[in-house]
């Protein structure tokens, strides 16, 4: 590969559910109080854990990493 250019090979992608599928569990599991909006974020690799400005004024952090580790989310 050329210098400064990266390749991620994520096999979750492969076999994650669509977004609407997603989407759908996501609402029922905020709803139930189980994930948080940051934990969803996290996931969905829409921000980095503990990054200020993430909506870690709800979470401890502990969390948020945890969510990170599960999905491989945070940006590279």
């Amino acid at each position: 590969m050329p210098r400064g250019q990266s390749v991620e090979l994520n096999r979750d992608e492969y076999s994650r559910p669509d977004l609407a599928e997603r989407a759908e569990a996501y609402v029922k599991l905020a709803g139930l109080g189980v994930l948080s909006r940051a934990e969803i974020r996290v996931m969905e690799r829409l921000t980095d854990a503990g990054l200020p400005g993430d909506d870690a004024e709800t979470d401890d952090g502990e969390d948020l990493v945890a969510a990170e580790a599960l999905t491989g989310g945070g940006r590279s």
